[in-house]
């Protein structure tokens, strides 16, 4: 037997180990202000600190730590991060992150509104003091603890700089011209504008300080003004009626960051800031997958938008409020020349290699891969780059940011994408050998409920294509979705999830065991499934519409039934795309909420997918006889039958077949009592239409079923 893993039990601490270990935190605190530490022995004391702060984790101890000053004490620590500032106190690069993350954890931990009054007081108390001192050295360390509160409770610190005369003073300070007050003012408004909610206070006095300082002869000075105008210029997001710039001047902005990055020559530390500059736009840092794949999300517009009804614009313009305007480029027509640019540009195989990093390799999150799979989603809705997506390896890692290693969004997205692959793409060229069993279990994700309709239906399509592919990806198809949810959808208000559904159905009758269960329901009068096949394939209620220009592209989805080499007919899966070439893109379901009239396109497809399910399902006498018992089969027949689709009209003509065929003779006798017969005989002298040879040769030999039954005889002209 393995050993159960037990929790642990309560911390419970007696009275004298509470006060030994109360002394011992005040003494780290008190140590971590000492000028005599060495700077890697400051920062393992904050870490440690961090680590035994944490109310959920440790000691709980940040209720003591408001007590004994450790608030002001770490804001000492943070004053000084800069050389020239506070030099007794040796640190390291890291020390003010760590400083801050120390102070965030603590406000975190704080249980009352009284508490987070008491830390908001001591920073503000701790930052207005440095401000107003004469000294400038004191102006120095404020903006040193201003931006460590940045780095950390992030809503002190923009609280502190929304009272009164602190933004003017660090704009005073970035007008010195003295660097290392300039460069510290700058580092605090741009941490200041990092929360896109803070930026529009800031806009409007820090954009002339920015500017001024851009043009700068100082690299250190403009490339941390560079930085401060990208992020107000991307300040709005997508809401072009709010732009912080002119149109063209994040171009200009974007080739000043690459003149900083281009550069070997420049410093490190220029080119680090110059990066994110870049960023903003659209670090050096370890985690570069994120960087790489916002750009590219950015790009390709692949982030979630709002969908605003008509109605609510209207109803905001007439109560004045402001409504956001999506610019001219983030048109449909632009953000397709811009993914064709990407792509020529190597994207395809760069996002497959992405996708293939490893966690410790570049500290790839869940978060990176869902935006990975944003930009594939987006860029695999143009059919034209389906084939170089595989090629590239585009199945293999989708199908490992479908299965695992992603947000529960980001599988949903990668699942589309893979759909829109299997759409298009022959599932035995594009997911070969195992790769193609493993690709139902992603797309039964996009068959929930809270899937939209779009996803819905490429799934239902890509699992017409998957159920074409042989007996053996049926049967996984069968048992990881179920034949259930497939006929939910075959009853579905929507016209595209009904057609999509059926095809689907079609296709999986070609496995015995469908088609078993099918007339197993039929005879026990459980299931309406034959009853609603049968009414897909009846006439349309307007007895004037035409089915002759319904014969277009769609109808390659459906195969003929062609002559077997053993005498009997076999009836071809639908959507069997040859090898290399792709099919006809599916189409967008309507984002409307009402459906536009149905087409001839759309009638013809559902007919073909509903008369060949019925073509399967009739080998069977209890559906043949379950079809018979409904009024409506005369009439569906007759439509099949002599429909101008010969492709539709051989379904019919199959159907009667294996009607009159069966074993059951009263069930034929029906047949040959109905005005069917006349129809039967007007197909079988059809003799001058090559387009109708299969259809012809089935109505005479339904015609000789019914003679040698003797429900007909010939009669001699």
């Amino acid at each position: 037997m393995g050993m159960v893993a037990k929790p642990l039990p309560q911390l419970l601490l007696s009275d004298e180990i509470a006060q030994r270990i109360d002394a011992l935190l005040r003494e780290l605190l008190q140590a971590s202000h000492s000028n005599r530490l060495q700077a890697f022995t400051r920062d393992s004391v904050l870490e440690l600190l961090v680590m035994l702060i944490n109310k959920k984790e440790s000691l709980a101890w940040y209720k003591q730590f408001l007590d004994c000053g450790g608030i002001e004490t770490i804001l000492n620590v943070t004053c000084a991060f800069h050389k020239g500032s506070h030099e007794h106190l040796r640190v390291t690069e890291d020390t003010r992150r760590h400083a801050s993350l120390l102070l965030a954890r603590v406000y975190d931990d704080l249980t009352s509104d009284q508490m987070r009054q008491t830390f908001r007081e001591a920073a503000c108390t701790f930052v207005m003091d440095l401000l107003t001192d004469k000294f400038f050295d004191s102006k120095i360390e404020a903006l040193n603890a201003l931006g460590a509160l940045l780095e950390g409770p992030h809503e002190i610190a923009q609280s502190i700089i929304g009272s009164e005369g602190i933004l003017e003073g660090v704009l005073l300070l970035a007008q010195s011209g003295i660097e290392l007050h300039q460069r510290l003012a700058l580092e605090t408004l741009v941490l200041a504008i990092s929360k896109k909610a803070k930026a529009d206070s800031v806009l409007r006095s820090a954009m002339p300080v920015l500017q001024q300082l851009y043009t700068s002869g100082k690299d250190s000075i403009k490339v941390r003004a560079l930085v401060g105008l990208c992020k107000l210029g991307t300040a709005s997001g997508s809401d072009s009626s709010c732009r912080g710039l002119a149109d063209g001047s994040n171009v200009v902005l974007a080739k000043s960051c690459r003149r900083f990055l281009a550069n070997p020559d420049k410093d490190l530390d220029l080119r680090r800031w110059a990066a994110l500059s870049d960023l903003a736009l659209r670090s050096r840092d370890p985690a570069i997958v994120y960087p790489c794949a916002a750009v590219l999300v950015n790009l390709t517009n692949s982030y979630d938008k709002q969908d605003i009804m008509p109605e609510m614009v209207e109803l905001a313009k007439f109560a004045k409020h402001h409504v956001p305007e999506e610019h001219e480029k983030d048109g449909h027509a632009w953000v397709e020349g811009r993914i064709n640019r990407l792509v020529k540009a190597g994207m395809l195989p760069a996002l497959v290699q992405l996708a293939s990093v490893s966690d410790k390799a570049m500290q790839v999150t869940n978060t990176c891969r869902e935006l990975l799979s944003r930009v594939f989603l987006a860029t695999l809705t143009m059919p034209e780059h389906r084939g170089p997506a595989v090629a590239a390896g585009a199945a293999k890692a989708l199908l490992s940011l479908a299965n695992s290693r992603n947000t529960d969004g980001g599988q949903v997205l990668a699942a589309q994408a893979l759909a829109r692959l299997a759409v298009s793409l022959n599932p035995e060229t594009a997911f070969p050998g195992q790769r193609a069993a493993e690709l139902v279990r992603p797309l039964n994700q996009l068959l929930h409920a809270e899937a939209n309709s779009l996803q819905v239906y490429e799934a239902l399509l890509a699992l017409t294509n998957l159920a074409s592919a042989g007996d053996s990806l049926r049967s996984r198809l069968l048992s990881e979705i179920g034949l259930g949810r497939i006929r939910h959808y075959m009853y579905d208000d929507h016209r595209q999830l009904r057609i999509a559904a059926t095809e689907c159905l079609c296709n999986l009758c070609l496995l015995d065991k469908v088609g078993d269960s099918i007339a197993a329901a039929a005879a026990a009068g459980t299931s309406e499934d034959v009853k609603l096949l049968l009414l897909f394939c009846a006439p349309p209620r307007d007895a004037d519409e035409s089915t002759a220009e319904a014969a277009d592209d769609k109808k390659e989805k459906l195969a003929p039934i062609n002559e077997g080499g053993d005498g009997e007919d076999k009836l071809e899966p639908l959507v069997k795309p040859e090898d290399n070439e792709a099919t006809t893109a599916a189409p967008a379901a309507p984002a409307a909420p009402e459906e536009p009239p149905e087409t001839p396109a759309d009638r013809e497809r559902l007919v073909l997918a509903a008369s060949g399910a019925l073509a399967h399902l009739t080998t069977r006498v209890e559906v043949v006889g379950r079809m018979l018992s409904y009024p409506v089969w005369p009439d569906s027949m007759s439509y099949l039958a002599s429909h101008p689709n010969p492709l539709i009209a051989h379904r019919g003509l199959y159907i009667l077949r294996n009607a009159c065929a069966c074993t059951d003779s009263e069930l034929a006798a029906r047949v040959a009592a109905s005005p069917l017969l006349e129809v039967l005989m007007a197909v079988s002298r059809l003799d001058n239409e090559p387009a109708f040879k299969a259809a012809r040769d089935l109505a005479k030999e339904t015609l000789d079923c019914l003679a040698k039954a003797g429900f007909i005889r010939s009669v001699a002209p």
